[in-house]
C-alpha cells in the first residue's frame, strides 16, 4: 500500500503518492494536483470531496498532510481559502486511511536545512527518490518520508 502526501493551497490540491523503501528512500508512484472547480466554492467543495474520496479509495494506506501554520500570513484571504479547502480534504479520506498532519520544519531530517533546501538540492534529492515528480510538487513528496516504517 502507498502513502499519499499532501499540501493544499487556496485553489488546488497536490498529491503525491509513493512508497517509503525499507532504507529510507521513497520510490514515486503517481504525482497529481486536483484544482477546485470554477463557480461557487461551496458547489466545487463538494466536487472536489467526491474526487478526493474516489482517489484516495484506491491503494492509500496512510496520508501526510502538510499542517496549516501559524505566522505572519495567516490571517491572508489565501490562508483562510486554503484553510477550508484543507477541511474539505481532511473530511473526504475514508476512515480507514490514517491521516497524519504534519509541519514541514518539523520533518527536516538533518536539522540544519530547510525542506525548501532538500527539494532543490537535485544530488540529495535523487539519493532519496526514485521515480518522477515534478519540482513544484517536490514538498508533497517530501512529507512522505515523514510516514511511518
Amino acid at each position: 500500500m502507498s502513502v499519499a502526501g499532501v499540501v493544499v493551497g487556496s485553489e488546488k490540491i497536490v498529491i503525491v503518492e509513493g512508497t517509503k523503501n525499507l532504507d529510507g528512500t521513497v520510490t514515486l508512484v503517481k504525482d497529481e494536483v486536483f484544482t477546485l472547480e470554477k463557480g461557487d466554492r461551496h458547489i466545487a467543495y463538494g466536487a472536489m470531496h467526491k474526487r478526493i474520496t474516489d482517489r484516495m479509495s484506491h491503494g492509500i494506506a496512510e496520508v501526510i498532510l502538510k499542517a496549516s501554520s501559524a505566522g505572519k500570513f495567516t490571517g491572508t484571504q489565501g490562508a483562510l481559502l486554503a484553510a477550508e479547502l484543507r477541511g474539505v480534504f481532511i473530511s473526504a479520506v475514508p476512515s480507514a486511511i490514517a491521516v497524519k498532519q504534519e509541519h514541514v520544519k518539523n520533518l527536516s531530517k538533518a536539522g540544519s536545512r530547510k525542506v525548501g533546501d532538500y527539494t532543490k538540492d537535485e544530488v540529495w534529492w535523487n539519493e532519496h527518490f526514485a521515480g518522477d515528480v515534478r519540482k513544484g510538487n517536490r514538498e508533497a513528496a517530501y512529507l512522505i518520508l515523514g510516514a511511518e516504517d
